[in-house]
């Protein structure tokens, strides 16, 4: 498995070979349609071309300027990256990946993984959970039970170690296909 950050930091390094400048550490302010242009405002710089794609991800500023703030196709996952003995996790004695529904009879309409990894040049398990339909806006304070369920899916591994890494875990939010939702709209599209 190729780690994200390498694989976007090769897909930068690849179009900045290619003529591409690359304008990093800016974060995006406005973006805003004209008729002959778009115009981007981050806080270092205003950007003006003649057309944007937004290629920003699930939290994708550029969404939200142009289409609004929807969250109905909005799903969330949790992950965590755990270090493991490859002779005897089966993961890479079988060399596989591992994808378990077990989670939906228990009220998460997704999935849970388990995939070998290197992290440093040491081997790990990236284990996660996924849910398409969350509830959107929970009470302060209300657990999220997908942490639980991670820990119920995966009673080979130590749970006392999932707990005492909890500061580990990544959330995040996956948006998933709406046949409904717009994706261009006059000089923008979104990837």
């Amino acid at each position: 498995v190729v780690r994200r950050d390498l694989f976007d930091a090769r897909l930068a390094r690849a179009a900045s070979e290619a003529g591409l400048e690359i304008a990093e550490h800016c974060r995006v302010l406005p973006v805003e349609q004209g008729a002959d242009s778009v115009r981007v405002t981050t806080d270092r710089a205003c950007f003006e071309a003649p057309v944007v794609i937004g290629a920003d991800g699930s939290g994708s500023r550029v969404r939200s300027a142009i289409f609004g703030r929807d969250k109905g196709a909005i799903g969330r996952a949790l992950m965590i990256d755990i270090a493991v003995d490859p002779e005897r996790t089966p993961e890479f004695v079988e060399r596989r990946y591992r994808f378990d529904f077990r989670c939906v009879p228990a009220g998460i309409h997704g999935y849970a993984w388990s995939f070998p990894c290197l992290v440093g040049s040491r081997p790990h398990l990236n284990l996660g959970i996924y849910e398409q339909h969350p509830p959107h806006g929970a009470a302060h304070g209300e657990r999220s039970p997908l942490l639980d369920r991670l820990r119920a899916l995966f009673p080979e591994l130590d749970r006392e170690d999932l707990g005492q890494r909890a500061t580990n875990f990544h959330a995040f939010p996956i948006r998933w296909f709406d046949r409904g939702a717009r994706f261009a709209s006059g000089r923008v599209c979104l990837a």
